[in-house]
């Protein structure tokens, strides 16, 4: 199990590989979170466990919220001139609010078994 000290990018692939998916047998979890929430997530890559705040999480569900997929999630390939959103007309995808709370349930039992 990783240490308290390490990252919180290490904790939580130990947790989607061991904890998760012995867990959650019925549901498979993938190896890598979605573009989405890898992309968004980047930022807490390098910061130790310890140092994860409620306020990075609100700030990071927040930019989940607001944040167009188009891009992340391939919509824009599509296109006939596949580009990305800031290099023309934006779809506006956004997530889903179930799967904002449903990604933020995951964060959350993954948190609370790093507590214990």
């Amino acid at each position: 199990m990783p240490s308290a000290q390490g990252s919180v990018a290490v904790y939580l692939t130990y947790w989607l590989e061991k904890v998760a998916s012995t867990s959650y047998a019925r549901t498979p979890t993938p190896a890598t979170p979605p573009a989405s929430t890898a992309t968004s997530s980047r930022a807490w890559a390098k910061k130790k466990l310890t140092k994860l705040t409620a306020k990075d999480v609100r700030t990071w569900l927040n930019q989940l919220r607001t944040t167009c997929q188009c891009c992340p999630r391939g919509i824009d390939a599509q296109r006939e001139e596949p580009r990305c959103c800031p290099a023309g007309p934006c779809y506006h995808k956004l997530l889903f609010p179930l799967t904002l709370t449903y990604i933020h349930s995951v964060l959350k039992s993954a948190l609370e078994h790093a507590v214990r």
